[in-house]
């Protein structure tokens, strides 16, 4: 009845590897941006110059906003089925 709907066996366990796979590169690159935002807090602490200063804790931010962003695609793709044709 709705087998005309469904993914094939096979087609659907493909699906899932590849969301597996890109989640896992995605997961990888929220803990990249999360290690350079905190490299960048660590070198404005050091700064003794108020611009330098400021201006490695814009990089902070802009790589945490990035963190945010890949995290936030992460779990929708979790949370969506996979395309269908």
């Amino acid at each position: 009845m709705f087998a005309g709907h469904l993914p094939r066996p096979n087609q659907f366990w493909q699906l899932r590897v590849i969301q597996c796979l890109q989640g896992d590169l995605v997961m990888r690159k929220v803990t990249e941006y999360e290690l350079r935002a905190e490299e960048c807090r660590r070198l404005a602490a050091h700064m003794k110059d108020p611009d330098q200063k400021k201006q490695f804790e814009d990089m902070a931010q802009a790589w945490e906003l990035l963190a945010r962003a890949r995290m936030k695609h992460l779990q929708r793709g979790w949370n969506e089925p996979p395309a269908s044709k």
